[in-house]
């Protein structure tokens, strides 16, 4: 008995000399949660992606449900995400993320249960452990996906150099070669071909041809060498008297007889995949512009200036005036969002970064 009086005794003065120990264990349930990033270097990663199935958030279906698929960074055999810090590179698992999330989700239930409040009618907690489920279902479905390539495509080539590899580089980076073609080529080696095919040759021989389509769609003489009495002449002293369907004539013959089909081939790259322009937009009075954004589009594919390329789209009174309504833009008032939206997101680079962090806002 006098030892369970002695004990109260003892405790009663630490509550009065120590007062701050009750309020330090609350604290201690306010705690910030850090994620536990680790830094790595871009060599030790890799890419893939996997497939979540996501339940249905409307309740009246039974048992609907939709896929989404999701890009991953792998570190060895563990799925995860990137971000760049100050101190370099950090690689987060997304089996660590959902552990993150879950403890978030137990500090704030904690929490909710102090103050007498429900916590599973918070949508704090719904949101953290739907962010929970995720990550803990992405970290599952990346351990099978996460499988260091033999091949890593950024690594010099030192396989074997054939017909089959020199068709490949053909389609994907010309329009195809011929089987003479292909037998030069792996005469070469890999290194002189694609060397030859990535060295700009003037092709000026064309320009004739090629303006004698855009005036009227016709060629000055038909196949058998005589006049082509059909042919008409254009005004030199004005740039509106041109062909539009005899512009698309002299790409298509271009792109047939050009030496230099890999710069062709990113031409087209850069008008049909990057601001593509339609003539549609363009009145009887503006066709001259056509020709200067054909000379632009030729002129990045050839130097690979890619910043060069964005600062004069947005000169080019096709791509950015007209395309882009930057005609109807007030610096005064309220700008043009389409403008600058297009620029950044189809021109520049994307929305959001690999982990969605967005590359830009309203502001910009």
């Amino acid at each position: 008995m006098q030892k369970r009086l002695l004990c109260t005794a003892i405790l009663a003065c630490a509550s009065i000399v120590f007062p701050q120990a009750g309020q330090a264990a609350k604290k201690l349930g306010n705690q910030k949660i850090e994620r536990d990033y680790q830094l790595v270097e871009q060599d030790d990663l890799f890419d893939a992606q996997v497939s979540i199935k996501i339940p249905s958030a409307n309740k009246k279906k039974k048992k609907g449900e939709s896929s989404s698929v999701f890009s991953i960074q792998c570190l060895e055999n563990t799925p995860g995400k990137t971000v760049l810090r100050e101190d370099g590179l950090a690689f987060l698992s997304y089996a660590l993320e959902a552990n993150y999330f879950n403890k978030q989700r137990k500090q704030k239930t904690k929490q909710l249960l102090r103050k007498g409040k429900n916590p599973r009618s918070n949508a704090a907690v719904k949101s953290l452990t739907s962010k929970a489920k995720l990550a803990q279902a992405i970290a599952n479905a990346g351990r099978s996906k996460c499988v260091r390539p033999a091949f890593r495509s950024f690594e010099a080539y030192n396989g074997s150099f054939g017909i089959e590899e020199a068709r490949t580089i053909c389609e994907r980076f010309m329009y195809g070669c011929s089987e003479a073609e292909l037998q030069q080529a792996v005469a070469e080696g890999l290194n002189s071909f694609v060397n030859r095919i990535t060295t700009y040759v003037e092709d000026g021989w064309l320009n004739g041809t090629s303006n004698d389509l855009i005036c009227d769609g016709r060629l000055s003489t038909n196949r058998d060498g005589s006049p082509n009495e059909d042919n008409e002449s254009c005004d030199s002293h004005n740039p509106n008297d041109l062909y539009m369907p005899g512009v698309r004539y002299a790409w298509y013959y271009r792109t047939l007889y050009t030496p230099n089909r890999y710069f062709d081939r990113v031409a087209l790259f850069l008008h049909q995949e990057r601001a593509s322009v339609n003539t549609s937009v363009l009145n009887s009075c503006e066709r001259h512009a056509v020709l200067p954004y054909i000379d632009l589009v030729r002129r990045a594919a050839r130097t690979g200036d890619l910043r060069q390329y964005c600062a004069d789209f947005t000169k080019d009174h096709f791509g950015a005036i007209r395309y882009l309504n930057l005609d109807t833009s007030s610096y005064i008032g309220t700008p043009n969002e389409d403008f600058a939206r297009e620029i950044l997101e189809l021109l520049c680079m994307s929305p959001t970064d690999l982990d969605g962090n967005p590359w830009y806002g309203t502001q910009d």
